[in-house]
């Protein structure tokens, strides 16, 4: 089976994003280099009915979306 070279390498989608973010930052003039705020709602379904709504900060992504993940073997 396939596997993608991103998560071979063990990074998730909200490292992207950020080191993405970070690296374009300096084209807009306006920007404070040291703040990055990125904020979602998550909202869990099952059967059609929300089971659960947690909102996420870039404060706790690290918690959430760890750089790499533990295997078990």
């Amino acid at each position: 089976m396939y596997e993608h070279p991103i998560k071979r390498a063990g990074l998730s989608f909200s490292r992207i994003l950020y080191s993405n973010t970070k690296a374009v930052q300096a084209g807009f003039p306006p920007v404070l280099y040291n703040k990055f705020n990125f904020n979602y709602t998550e909202k869990l379904f099952s059967n059609g009915l929300m089971t659960s709504k947690k909102d996420v900060t870039s404060k706790d992504l690290d918690e959430i979306f760890p750089a790499r993940e533990e295997t078990l073997e």
